[in-house]
């Protein structure tokens, strides 16, 4: 009887555990930058000359989780 109960409570615990692991929220990551390796994603009022840039789909955690193409400002540019 006492190897029957350690096995139920051995059962439990691996239930409990498991049912931890499956709740634990998705971390949100952060995307690549869409520039060359030699630029830098700078935000862009209109002080940087072009026909567009790049727009942001915001994250749980503020940063961007995907770019986009747009032409209205403001928006990122690689400079």
């Amino acid at each position: 009887m006492q190897f029957l109960n350690t096995i139920v409570a051995v059962a439990s615990l691996v239930a409990v555990v498991t049912a931890a692991d499956a709740a634990a929220p998705i971390e949100a990551r952060q995307a690549a930058s869409p520039c060359y390796s030699n630029q830098k994603l700078t935000w862009n009022t209109g002080q940087i000359p072009g026909s567009g840039g790049w727009g942001c789909v915001t994250n749980l955690n503020g940063g961007c989780k995907s770019y986009y193409w747009k032409t209205d400002l403001p928006y990122y540019s690689c400079a």
